[in-house]
């Protein structure tokens, strides 16, 4: 934007200093993005986005597109418009919609576009990702029932009349199933194009972890650790131990599906806890 301000004071004062300056203004060149932070939300991966926006090379938008599900009849054209522009040195740039993981209509868009972009998922705990979500929307004051409750209507999958509740786009419960949704995802990208990430080992090892989504992207690796959003630091009362217990058992099956999916140990089964 910069550089199309300056190029047409030029154009106004002297036609022939442009051809002088022109080279010293590279171009931004918007264009399609080369990777997707497709989820899962509350899961980190805002501040996952976060740190990838303080590399020298990599443009991330911050801000939630979702282009391939609630804007998809915009177009091509109107995506491209909101996606980072490219220049001389940044050369790679993606965006985060993390509801892309869980929505059906999704994979198939994004492969209809754009069948070699790499995919990046980061998944959490599904019972801690579960309750934060639920937090998020008592934050918003979407939920006025407790956690149990809102579990309980959608396990009974009935509509709710309930006075000041806004029904979840997204479900709780099925929102965690992660191995579901990878499932669908990888019926139409082979696995080596999606980087997973746990977010333990995003809270734990973030450099390392880092540097290796930047080796995935194909840019150099981060030299030093890039600073934390304050702002995603959240708090709120513990999950009652009762309903934490119901939910690890919940999704048992779900992780252990997961785990042979992946072929790799996931960090939220007790055997399997990253230090």
């Amino acid at each position: 934007m910069q550089f199309k301000f300056i190029l047409c004071i030029l154009l106004l004062t002297s036609p022939f200093v442009v051809f002088f300056y022109l080279p010293l203004f590279p171009e931004s060149i918007s264009s399609d993005p080369d990777f997707l932070i497709i989820g899962c939300m509350k899961s980190g991966t805002s501040q996952l986005t976060y740190f990838l926006s303080q590399h020298p090379n990599i443009g991330c938008f911050y801000d939630e597109v979702h282009f391939f599900d609630n804007n998809f009849d915009q177009g091509r054209e109107w995506y491209q418009r909101h996606l980072p522009e490219k220049s001389e040195k940044v050369f790679v740039t993606g965006e985060d919609s993390p509801s892309y993981i869980c929505n059906e209509r999704v994979p198939s868009r994004v492969f209809s576009m754009y069948p070699n972009i790499k995919l990046i998922a980061i998944l959490r705990n599904p019972v801690d990702r579960t309750y934060s979500h639920y937090q998020m929307r008592v934050r918003r004051h979407h939920e006025p029932v407790s956690f149990e409750e809102a579990l309980a209507i959608e396990e009974k999958g009935t509509a709710s009349d309930i006075k000041g509740r806004v029904p979840p786009d997204y479900p709780y419960l099925e929102t965690s199933m992660y191995v579901k949704h990878l499932e669908r995802w990888f019926s139409f990208f082979p696995r080596d194009q999606m980087f997973i990430i746990f977010s333990d080992e995003l809270k734990n090892r973030p450099l390392d972890t880092l540097n290796r989504v930047c080796a995935f992207l194909g840019v150099p690796p981060f030299a030093q650790m890039p600073a934390e959003d304050p702002v995603l630091t959240r708090k709120y009362p513990p999950m009652n131990a009762d309903t934490r217990n119901c939910l690890e058992q919940f999704f048992t099956p779900y992780n252990i599906a997961l785990e042979n999916l992946l072929g790799v140990p996931i960090p939220w089964n007790s055997l399997n806890r990253i230090p």
